[in-house]
């Protein structure tokens, strides 16, 4: 199932932005130079599944794909059907109350602050039932 959400070490430093209530939201300076990805929410039971697609599709090697909202990282995904160009993250409704509309979205190869960043824009809140 999915790892325990981590806070990013990072988030204290001063690539951060503070946001309304004091938070601080990793913005990585470390940028992919072109490619995007998209996002998708729904629930499903007790978790939300966060959707990344990726139009190139992503990459397989020895590594894992990140996805990070503001300082909270999520490891452990899964592909529907195999398909290279979507990674799903299932988030436990516990860490899902913890994120913010509009937090930074971006996926990292690899768990390392120096790997290039693929933003994938900033968080919707609205969660509609996944299909079956």
């Amino acid at each position: 199932m999915l790892d325990a959400a981590a806070p990013d070490a990072d988030a204290s430093g001063d690539a951060g932005s503070a946001d309304a209530d004091g938070g601080r939201c990793l913005e990585t300076p470390n940028l992919r130079d072109g490619g995007t990805c998209t996002l998708s929410i729904c629930r499903r039971g007790s978790t939300v599944e966060v959707s990344a697609t990726s139009p190139e599709g992503w990459y397989v090697g020895a590594l894992f794909w990140v996805l990070t909202v503001c300082d909270t990282s999520f490891v452990r995904s899964r592909s529907p059907s195999g398909s290279l160009n979507t990674l799903v993250y299932d988030v436990p409704e516990a860490d899902w109350a913890k994120l913010r509309e509009g937090d930074p979205v971006f996926m990292r190869y690899g768990n390392s602050e120096f790997s290039p960043a693929t933003p994938c824009g900033r968080l919707p809140r609205d969660a509609t039932a996944c299909r079956p």
